[in-house]
């Protein structure tokens, strides 16, 4: 039986991309701001053996007793609850259930949108690159605090496109973005990350977690784009940032 309740993080749940860094963000802002306020953590459209995988996924990598709190509902669901106050951390969950919100929404701007702002109810978007349309400049952190330690495996993740990928030789000790040999959590298998930079990247999150689980990172930078993934890795070879989300982040401040 649903519960009325007022806060909420909340994420569509994308069949054809069914783990991504999206959601591994909701799941940990949700972690960070259930030590501070009563919240909720809705997946919204997830079927129940996508529901099962999501949750393994989660237990894979992290190490929080909040992961059987997660609650699938559907969208007729969302519009029934009557949500005060709203967390997305991409585009495509707003832009897909804002009929179905009523409260305050507050959303990251992953990606160019077409900046919708509701006759009921009302939407701040939060950004923080030039491609990003939003009210409020803000830069999305991970939740470090809960993962999960992980080996020094003997492997080289390769992040590349798929033509890029091809110029590697196929050695036993590589793994491709688009490898069956990937694991749940990759860096427990590997020692390094070679990133092929060659296209936008708007919300990077393997460069920070590699520098985080001390991996080794090399940057291969073969566009003229200036993207969370440059900026980001940057900042980590000159110490600048190390993009945990903290206790006083804005966004957290937001919904104590």
């Amino acid at each position: 039986m649903l519960n009325n309740f007022k806060k909420a993080v909340v994420y569509k749940f994308k069949e054809h991309n069914k783990i991504n860094g999206s959601l591994y963000y909701a799941f940990e802002y949700y972690c960070k701001l259930k030590k501070f306020t009563d919240i909720k953590f809705y997946i919204v459209g997830v079927s129940d053996s996508d529901f099962i995988m999501v949750k393994n996924a989660f237990k894979d990598k992290y190490d929080t007793n909040l992961i059987d709190s997660i609650i699938s509902i559907l969208p007729s669901d969302l519009y029934r609850l009557k949500l005060d106050k709203i967390l997305m951390i991409n585009v495509l969950t707003y832009d897909y259930l804002r009929g179905f919100l009523t409260g305050e929404c507050h959303v990251y701007s992953d990606e160019y949108h077409d900046n919708y702002r509701p006759k009921i109810g009302s939407v701040k978007y939060y950004g923080f690159y030039d491609y990003q349309i939003f009210d409020i400049k803000y830069e999305i952190n991970l939740n470090f605090e809960i993962f999960k330690k992980v080996t020094k495996g003997s492997k080289v993740f390769i992040s590349a496109p798929k033509i890029e990928s091809l110029k590697f030789p196929r050695e036993d000790n590589y793994i491709f973005k688009d490898s069956k040999k990937i694991s749940s959590n990759l860096f427990n298998d590997i020692y390094k990350i070679i990133y092929v930079h060659q296209s936008l990247d708007t919300n990077n999150r393997i460069i920070p977690e590699g520098f985080y689980l001390n991996k080794e990172v090399q940057l291969i930078n073969r566009t003229d784009i200036i993207d969370s993934t440059l900026i980001r890795y940057k900042n980590l070879v000159d110490k600048k940032k190390d993009y945990n989300l903290k206790d006083d982040d804005l966004l957290i401040k937001e919904f104590k």
